[in-house]
């Protein structure tokens, strides 16, 4: 017999663009985070993986730094979370200034999800 509840499932994914703003390094980013009570975890070099300390989490940010400049934002939120596409748009500027980010919109690279 199969589950009839999935076990996980996607509810949005919002890819942005994003720029050095009052962090000068993903080093900075990563501290910035961790004093705002984020987990943060480096799997590589140019990359963030960063989730709240809410269990279970909700949404999860990837943080990609492809250029010296910045990079990609990838924001992932899952059935927990509660947050409308709209909602999203807005409050990822809120994480961007506690990352010590600019977040750039790219425009036809987010889609609401079902």
């Amino acid at each position: 017999m199969f589950p009839t509840k999935r076990l996980f499932l996607i509810r949005h994914t919002l890819v942005y663009g994003w720029s050095f703003a009052r962090a000068g390094d993903l080093a900075e980013i990563a501290r910035n985070l961790s004093e705002e009570l984020f987990y943060v975890l480096r799997a590589k070099s140019g990359l963030l993986t960063v989730t709240s300390r809410s269990k279970p989490a909700a949404v999860i940010f990837v943080i990609i730094q492809k250029e010296r400049w910045g990079g990609e934002l990838i924001l992932i939120q899952t059935m927990e979370g509660c947050y409308t596409y709209s909602q999203l748009n807005r409050y990822i500027h809120i994480f961007g200034r506690k990352a010590g980010i600019k977040i750039i919109p790219q425009p036809g690279e987010t889609v609401p999800g079902l």
